[in-house]
C-alpha cells in the first residue's frame, strides 16, 4: 500500500458533498432557521477537516493551505457565533466571509 497518503481521491469525492452543502446555507440563513445552519455545519465539521487535512498533507506548499485552512474554520466559528446571536444582517456577513475563505483554500489547494 505504499504512497497511500497521496491518494487523496476518496477525501477530495468527499469534500465536494460537504462543500455543497456549506454553499447551500444561504436560504436557511435569510429565513433565519439558526438551528438547521448550524446542524449542517457541525454535521460536516468533522468529516470536512479530516478531508481538508489530508489533501493539505499532499500541497507543494502546504503551510500556504494550512493557512487558508485556518482562515475558513475561524470564519466558520465566527457564523456559527452570528447564528447563536440570531442576527441575520452579521449571519449573513459572516456566512459571505466563509464562503470567501471556502474559495481562498481552493485556490491554495
Amino acid at each position: 500500500a505504499k504512497g497511500y497518503q497521496a491518494d487523496v481521491t476518496r477525501e477530495t469525492a468527499a469534500l465536494e458533498v460537504s462543500k455543497k452543502i456549506v454553499r447551500s446555507q444561504l436560504p436557511n440563513i435569510e429565513s433565519k432557521t439558526w438551528w438547521l445552519v448550524r446542524d449542517n455545519f457541525r454535521g460536516q465539521a468533522y468529516n470536512m477537516k479530516a478531508n481538508m487535512r489530508a489533501i493539505i498533507k499532499v500541497q507543494s506548499d502546504p503551510a500556504k493551505a494550512q493557512k487558508a485552512y485556518n482562515t475558513f474554520w475561524s470564519e466558520v466559528n465566527s457564523l456559527d457565533l452570528a447564528c447563536v446571536k440570531k442576527e441575520l444582517d452579521l449571519a449573513k456577513k459572516e456566512y459571505q466571509d466563509v464562503l470567501d475563505a471556502l474559495t481562498a483554500w481552493e485556490n491554495a489547494v
